[in-house]
């Protein structure tokens, strides 16, 4: 199974390498995207309004608190780097070729999804590197809480975004111009489950929703592992909410991609209208 996902992986990785533009470019963005959180994290931490903030999380070390949900949305954001890939494949006028190979159609999705996962990595690595020198030069230094919750919260990211991606691919194939759907979904996410603030400020009936997204549970567990900051609820009973979360997304983006893409099979609109 792997062995065929790394072929279509290793096929995204050569179409990277050529382009050596294409690299630079990937990784500034995160960096430039960055920017304007960095710039109102500095203005908050030289002013009063850190006060409030640390009556809510638990917590004064607002830049780390940002920080931390700047870099980790760039994994929540495989599903959209996924959808694209997906896409170039049907502009180019191949992807009906790969969809007639032998293997399991699942297989090409995972493939795309790992390419997706090291571009990811290089966002973040990216973005590491420009905080640390910012860390420095602030003289801002945190130590973490808890390592194993942070690795056990980090991998459920991973799974909740490799669920993420399947369904995204799944709906690309069937509405192809995915664009407008990816921008909605990637940019309300990481704003509804609080990546860059606490989902308290938020209004009332916009924190249900919030409450009902895997993700708000993730990076609240990966802010507490990191700064022992304030929980929605009490961090066990968060984990084990998001591990029935993964479970339930496991399931459906099976199902979800089985029926569409024998929908797309059927009708054989595997191409870009």
């Amino acid at each position: 199974m792997f062995d065929k996902a790394y072929v279509f992986l290793k096929k995204e990785l050569l179409f990277l390498i050529r382009y050596p533009m294409q690299i630079i470019f990937e990784i500034l963005l995160p960096v430039i995207n960055m920017l304007p959180a960095i710039f109102l994290a500095i203005y908050l931490t030289s002013s009063n309004h850190i006060k409030s903030f640390e009556k809510v999380t638990g917590t004064n070390n607002y830049f780390v608190f940002i920080s931390i949900g700047i870099v980790f949305s760039i994994f929540n954001s495989i599903q959209e780097q996924t959808s694209y890939v997906l896409s170039k494949e049907m502009w180019m006028g191949t992807l009906e070729q790969i969809w007639i190979s032998p293997v399991k159609k699942i297989n090409l999705v995972l493939g795309w999804i790992f390419f997706s996962f090291i571009k990811a990595i290089l966002y973040t690595i990216a973005s590491a590197i420009i905080l640390k020198f910012i860390f420095i030069y602030l003289n801002i230094s945190f130590s973490i809480y808890s390592l194993p919750l942070l690795v056990l919260s980090f991998l459920l990211l991973l799974a909740v975004s490799v669920c993420s991606g399947i369904i995204i691919c799944s709906i690309t194939l069937n509405i192809k111009q995915v664009d407008s759907f990816v921008f909605l979904i990637t940019g309300a996410v990481p704003l509804l489950s609080g990546s860059t603030f606490p989902i308290s400020v938020l209004p009332p009936k916009i924190q249900l929703i919030s409450k009902v997204l895997p993700t708000t549970y993730i990076f609240d567990l990966i802010r507490h592992s990191i700064l022992k900051s304030n929980t929605i609820f009490d961090p066990i009973m968060e984990l084990t909410l998001v591990f029935f979360y993964v479970i339930i997304m496991m399931i459906i983006s099976v199902f979800i991609f089985k029926l569409l893409k024998r929908r797309v099979e059927k009708c054989g609109t595997i191409y870009m209208m």
